[in-house]
């Protein structure tokens, strides 16, 4: 005797799908709320950052050229060395120190690690899952695709 029960009890693919859908939909907004957040605080503590380095690098450019004139003075009292000559003397030297501290600081940011970078690995750990939770196993059916476009 067949009541209808059966029909009611077992899901149906087109309500599976739905469901694995909705998920992967909960899935990437939530990866996208994360990123926002993640960005948000990266960028105030950048501007927190930024500000001490500001601050600081002013402060401390306006003791380095008082030091310089100091220096030059002393090198024109001190030596034969025309006036002229010693401020180049001390303009070499730091153009020489500036590129050492340009280039130390060029490789400093190339090792910093950004959001995207982790946005994108975290999409990599979570689409073969995806993959695999759409794809359906029937003979005549065919699979879902997903394509991943990059950030």
């Amino acid at each position: 005797m067949n009541n209808g029960l059966r029909h009611i009890l077992q899901p149906r693919w087109t309500s599976l799908l739905g469901g694995i859908a909705d998920d992967a939909r909960e899935l990437l907004m939530r990866q996208v709320a994360t990123t926002k957040l993640e960005v948000r605080d990266e960028l105030r503590n950048g501007l927190t950052a930024a500000m001490g380095l500001g601050i600081g690098l002013g402060i401390v450019a306006g003791g380095g050229m008082l030091l310089m004139l100091m220096l030059v003075q002393g090198l024109a009292v001190f030596t034969v060395v025309p006036l002229w000559a010693c401020y180049g003397i001390a303009g070499s030297a730091l153009v020489v120190l500036g590129g050492v501290v340009l280039a130390a600081g060029r490789a400093k940011t190339e090792k910093l690690d950004s959001v995207p970078r982790r946005v994108a690995e975290r999409i990599d750990e979570n689409a073969p899952w995806l993959t695999k939770q759409t794809t359906l196993d029937k003979g005549n059916e065919q699979p879902v695709k997903i394509s991943r476009t990059p950030i």
